[in-house]
């Protein structure tokens, strides 16, 4: 692995592309070793994903797969939506919610073809080195990715039941929470659309190549 072409990007991508959550809170009843079973199974799931080199498009549709079975999607974009969501009609939820999913798996599904490393070697780098039990907030997963001879890219995997089963709640990366980060790109498409979301609807379908409307 010493002369791996990844770059700290790829990998990163690469893996934590399925992580998608928001920041939780409330009781939780999750296990420390089904947090680990967790976070493991995401992994696979994601690297298996990376090995069908799947066409963009048909990557982003498994890939919301994966979202909607390991992370807690509908909650991650009423979060993301923030003061939004409060004051958006009903009609509009739904459909929201929706194109929200597909454009996050897109995105991210974009990445998959800058990967050009080996997903076996991927397999092999990324390590689960303690779970720690953090009360309310759920159980914590920590994990390192060892690319090489790159310095380790450290990952935190947040676990909980906020949204009704057990579910990836947020991920931070070397400090940044991609539920966080998320919510600070959808924020600002809001604003430029003043609020409106059937333009921000549509501003995310024509992203995936989809008939705005």
């Amino acid at each position: 692995m010493a002369n791996s072409p990844w770059s700290r990007r790829q990998v990163l991508a690469a893996l934590v592309v399925a992580a998608g959550g928001v920041p939780a809170g409330g009781a939780q009843t999750v296990g420390v070793e089904a947090a680990r079973s967790h976070v493991a199974a995401t992994v696979d799931m994601v690297i298996g994903l990376i090995e069908t080199q799947k066409p963009r498009a048909e990557a982003a549709k498994a890939l919301r797969s994966i979202f909607e079975r390991q992370a807690a999607l509908k909650q991650l974009a009423r979060f993301c939506a923030g003061r939004y969501w409060r004051g958006m009609a009903d009609e509009y939820k739904d459909r929201y919610i929706e194109t929200f999913s597909d454009h996050l798996a897109y995105v991210y599904a974009g990445y998959f073809k800058d990967f050009s490393g080996d997903p076996a070697e991927l397999r092999e780098a990324m390590k689960i080195v303690n779970v720690v039990d953090v009360g309310k907030k759920g159980v914590l997963v920590r994990s390192e990715i060892r690319p090489g001879r790159q310095a380790p890219v450290l990952v935190d995997w947040l676990i909980s039941d906020r949204s009704g089963r057990i579910a990836i709640s947020d991920l931070v990366v070397e400090g940044i929470s991609l539920a966080v980060t998320q919510r600070e790109v959808v924020s600002a498409m809001f604003e430029k659309r003043s609020g409106d979301v059937a333009q921000v609807i549509a501003d995310m379908e024509r992203e995936q190549g989809k008939s705005g409307s």
